[in-house]
């Protein structure tokens, strides 16, 4: 379907009605939804949970309250799979349309729902002239052509289509695909764009929630004028509670909700997935969500050999603590629920203690890591992080058993006199610091640590770095970030809430979204979920 209207016209309205008159019908096993909003609206807020609304529509599996381009064109990509794996299924069970499946399936395999798949003002996702704009149009022009068959409808919502260059050559080949066209009042040109070449009845419409409607590919005199139905907001949100009643109620998954320049929220991940060994028995650290359609974190193995680590490099403090807190959170679950059940010992380098902006953060982190068992030692001033460091390297020198141990280094920029040798001795702090990273994980004891910018980070470690192998980038210079990576084509906008995760392994890096640090309710949200903790405090420094 495509719809359009001119500000004003009762367009989100239109799709509310649409979107809980399906919902009624069909029931979540039969009818999933992905409603992406690529503008500022927020109509599509109250369909998913939020502070002080549990219920929500049981059938939206993904909802972007607000999403990017990026986001836009994840979702399209995962349609894509998605036909790609129905395909697959559909030759197993011999059919070519989704209407010759019964309910009950066919060939031992079940019948998968239908999806409905709305995408508000989705011209955004076409603005510029770029290689993201250029896969949009592709994938559009692809799942256009063959959803419908396999059970994937499309609605193409939009104000205009003005301004969209590389729509232009393909807008036959997508809107030729679709015979279902709705247009409230618009103007004349628009009129035309959307129902057909010389069909300007949308420009006659008088008010607002009138509508013409054609489902013969805009031909003039197939068309109906129509009053939309009024999506009253009470009536909704009691429909909506009903059927997310029906459906199971607080045992229904929520949708995977993005919004752009919001982080992430762990206690909501932890909620719904716990952290786990991977095949080789490494803690998968989690360093934050995908932008992408998927509810698993984007993770980074922590092995205790050469490499192991990692260094979160970039401006924002509270990004970073949110980074090195589900990085230390997961990693410290994984090792507590794994075969040998090994709680880690933390060790916390606070450069910035001073820092008003993230002492919550830090002081729910350091509660929720008690509660789970650990001992946490956390260490302030820059004398006594410096002496730390020298005292960790030589216990590894000595082969001293420290394992397993966490050591955070939040903020090591601001640490004073890192390069410098303290009088009496021939190494700086930072060289005892790189002898940490390089033989700490044999010892077992695995470093996360935070610096505001890659030339700090060059140095006190040297131009190669060789010794951590993963990087978490924030917001930082492209050409910094394409040096540390090694890949001289790659594409990296520092935007609000974003950011990069290479774990040395990968062909690309993750982009991502950060987690937000905890604060004192999340904390104590988390803590009740563990066991009060045995081990006591370290004298706090």
């Amino acid at each position: 379907m495509l719809v359009a209207g001119a500000v004003g016209q009762g367009k989100s309205n239109l799709l509310l009605t649409q979107i809980h008159n399906l919902a009624a019908r069909y029931s979540p096993d039969d009818l999933e939804m992905y409603l992406i909003d690529m503008k500022h609206g927020v109509e599509f807020a109250r369909l998913g949970p939020g502070p002080g609304r549990e219920a929500f529509l049981p059938h939206v599996k993904v909802l972007g309250i607000h999403a990017d381009r990026t986001f836009g064109v994840a979702v399209l990509r995962h349609l894509n799979q998605e036909l790609v794996a129905r395909s697959q299924v559909f030759k197993q069970m011999d059919v070519t349309d989704i209407a010759q499946i019964p309910p009950e399936g066919l060939a031992g395999l079940p019948r998968p729902p239908r999806m409905l798949v709305v995408l508000d003002e989705f011209q955004v996702l076409l603005d510029g002239d770029d290689d993201l704009a250029a896969e949009a149009v592709a994938l559009m022009e692809r799942i256009a052509r063959i959803a419908r068959s396999y059970g994937v409808h499309l609605v193409f919502s939009t104000q205009t289509l003005d301004g969209a260059p590389k729509l232009t050559a393909k807008r036959d080949s997508i809107f030729g695909q679709v015979p279902l066209r709705i247009a409230l009042k618009t103007t004349s040109n628009d009129s035309q764009v959307v129902l057909g070449a010389g069909n300007t009845a949308a420009a006659g419409l008088q008010f607002r929630g009138q509508a013409i409607l054609n489902d013969n590919y805009g031909a003039a005199g197939d068309n109906q004028q129509i009053q939309v139905a009024h999506a009253d907001p009470y009536v909704l949100a009691d429909l909506r509670r009903e059927l997310w009643e029906r459906a199971g109620g607080g045992r229904v998954a929520a949708p995977r909700v993005f919004h752009l320049a919001e982080p992430a929220n762990l206690p909501t991940t932890l909620g719904a997935l716990e952290p786990r060994l991977d095949v080789t028995g490494a803690p998968s650290a989690w360093a934050g969500m995908p932008v992408a359609v998927t509810e698993q974190p984007a993770t980074i193995p922590v092995r205790h050999e050469p490499g192991a680590g990692v260094f979160i490099v970039g401006d924002g403090p509270a990004d970073a603590l949110g980074v090195m807190t589900g990085l230390t959170i997961s990693t410290v679950l994984a090792q507590s629920a794994g075969a040998r059940a090994e709680v880690p010992r933390v060790v916390l380098l606070d450069a910035t203690a001073a820092d008003p902006a993230t002492v919550e953060g830090k002081r729910a982190l350091t509660d929720v890591l008690f509660a789970a068992g650990c001992s946490v030692e956390h260490v302030t001033s820059h004398e006594l992080i410096t002496a730390r460091v020298f005292a960790l390297r030589d216990q590894i020198r000595d082969r001293q058993s420290l394992g397993p141990m966490l050591v955070l280094g939040y903020g090591l920029h601001a640490v004073a006199g890192m390069t410098q040798n303290p009088e009496g001795l021939m190494e700086s702090p930072a060289g005892a610091l790189d002898d940490v990273l390089k033989h700490g994980p044999g010892a077992g004891v695995v470093t996360f640590a935070w610096w505001n910018r890659l030339h700090v980070v060059t140095e006190q470690l040297g131009f190669k770095r060789s010794s951590v192998s993963a990087y978490v980038f924030l917001k930082h210079p492209q050409d910094g970030v394409r040096s540390a990576l090694g890949q001289p084509l790659l594409r990296w906008v520092s935007d609000p809430a974003r950011c990069l995760v290479w774990d040395g392994i990968g062909v690309e890096p993750v982009l991502s979204v950060p987690f937000a640090p905890l604060t004192t309710a999340e904390g104590e949200q988390l803590t009740r979920h563990f066991r009060p903790a045995a081990s006591q405090t370290e004298a706090s420094q």
